[in-house]
């Protein structure tokens, strides 16, 4: 009858053929994938660095500095600022600010009468303070720059008693040596304070 383990008989070279299929199988499976480049399969938190950094390429420059804020400081006096951006507030100045938008700069700590003399003749906002008669134009307009300087202020030395003790103290740049807040019954003298500021704020002067 024959041995099949020496290739004789009925069975000759049916094993041993079968044996030799499945490892030329596997042996030409592993050069094939060889010869691939291998791909490690990414999952969980290195899929999702990979697509915040493509996310970061597409943004550019855009995408780096979209974590930055200027940080800007909220004053109480931005209630009357904000709104004269827009057409609606130059209207509402022109219709007359109410005199207790006053008490907003009082509350920080500024001398009343300084605040009523700045704005406009002492009886006349006094009278209009106690009956909350509107201001005119004029005087409007003027309670508006000074609390607009006022919040400039505050943004550049980031506290607004900080900000308050500079507008008080005399200081030898400016004209005839006054403090920033008396110069702010003219325009002319809102235009130096305000260019001040930013010079403080570039850091132009200490």
């Amino acid at each position: 009858m024959g041995d099949p383990k020496k290739g004789t008989g009925p069975l000759a070279g049916s094993l041993p053929v079968k044996k030799v299929s499945a490892k030329a199988k596997r042996v030409a499976a592993s050069a094939l994938k060889a010869k691939r480049p291998s791909r490690k399969p990414v999952h969980g938190r290195e899929l999702q660095e990979m697509r915040l950094q493509a996310r970061k390429m597409k943004g550019g420059a855009k995408g780096e500095n979209s974590g930055a804020r200027k940080v800007v400081v909220k004053t109480a006096t931005r209630r009357i600022l904000k709104p004269l951006r827009h057409v609606e507030a130059l209207e509402a100045v022109r219709s007359g600010l109410l005199p207790q938008e006053l008490n907003i700069l009082i509350d920080r700590g500024y001398a009343r009468a300084e605040l009523v003399r700045l704005v406009g003749p002492r009886s006349t906002i006094e009278r209009k303070l106690s009956g909350s008669i509107r201001l005119d134009l004029q005087e409007s307009d003027r309670l508006a720059r000074l609390s607009r300087i006022i919040a400039k202020a505050e943004a550049v030395f980031g506290n607004a008693e900080k900000a308050r003790h500079w507008m008080e103290r005399p200081s030898s740049r400016l004209p005839r040596g006054e403090s920033p807040l008396s110069l702010l019954d003219t325009d002319g003298g809102a235009q130096v304070v305000t260019e001040r500021l930013l010079q403080i704020e570039h850091g132009i002067f200490a």
